[in-house]
């Protein structure tokens, strides 16, 4: 997979539609939504604006469930070492 990469609205299991690691996220219409949920029941909501280029830095481990409601660019920065973990 391309370090930048589109990703439309739909929801996305890490590890398995989208590589583990550290993420900056950026809206590629004017409002999207992101929504991250652990397998532990903890859960991130971030919003989104292109023109106010407002950017999510998030970290996504193996089994995290994306939903994206919008449509959003991502840039991966790193990959997770073995055994890190969510911090949400």
């Amino acid at each position: 997979m391309e370090r930048n990469f589109d990703i439309p609205q739909g929801h996305y299991k890490i590890g398995r539609d989208i590589p583990e690691g550290i993420y900056l996220i950026g809206a590629l219409n004017n409002f999207s939504v992101i929504t991250i949920a652990t397998p532990k029941g903890n859960r991130a909501q971030y919003s989104l604006n292109k023109d106010d280029t407002m950017i999510a830095h998030v970290e996504l481990e193996k089994d995290c469930l994306l939903s994206i409601d919008g449509r959003v660019t991502m840039r991966l920065v790193t990959r997770f070492m073995e055994g890190d973990k969510c911090n949400l």
